[in-house]
């Protein structure tokens, strides 16, 4: 939505539901071939997504925020590797109650019952506009926040015209310098 000049977002919610039975994830069945059993949401379903997005002209500057938030996704849960069910594949769950299942039986917990951390991403742009007699040039910095996502880190970066860094006469807008 564009609020006259200066100053436009967007904004967007899914919810989805993405199930499978275990075949995409190349991993085996608990019981060998009943992959029937083994239905349960998928390793990349995210419940709920949501999306901001927008600019605002600040007196020299744009910002250019995007805000996304996801629920966690799921995981599975084993016992470690150890083949209790005795069927030679170390893929075994435990029970509901968290106890290991009785030796030749396999546990009741489904597959992907674990739930991890949601998603909160945080990408800011600033930029300016430089006028150099008749070319245009738009500097620019990034910065990324994540908040549950093991193993990611934050970054800033300098974005010179577009291309992380680099100069090309492509990042250069040329126009009137009216």
């Amino acid at each position: 939505k564009q609020f006259g000049s200066g100053f436009a977002f967007r904004a967007g919610y899914t919810l989805s539901s993405l199930i499978d039975d275990g075949i995409v994830n190349t991993s085996d069945a608990l019981v060998p071939g009943d992959f029937r059993a083994e239905r349960a949401r998928s390793l990349p379903d995210r419940r709920h997504r949501f999306v901001f997005s927008g600019t605002f002209d600040v007196r020299l500057f744009q910002l250019s925020p995007i805000w996304r938030v996801a629920s966690g996704a799921p995981f599975n849960i084993t016992i470690g590797g150890v083949d209790r069910n005795l069927d030679d594949v170390s893929n075994d769950r435990p029970n509901y109650s968290g106890d290991l299942p009785p030796i030749g039986q396999s546990g009741n917990l489904p597959r992907n019952a674990g739930r991890g951390p949601g998603l909160f991403v945080f990408d800011l742009n600033v930029t300016r506009e430089i006028r150099l007699g008749r070319v245009v040039v738009r500097p620019g910095l990034k910065k990324r926040t994540r908040v549950g996502c093991p193993g990611k880190r934050d970054f800033g970066e300098l974005d010179l015209g577009g291309r992380g860094g680099s100069w090309s006469r492509k990042d250069l807008s040329v126009g009137s310098a009216a």
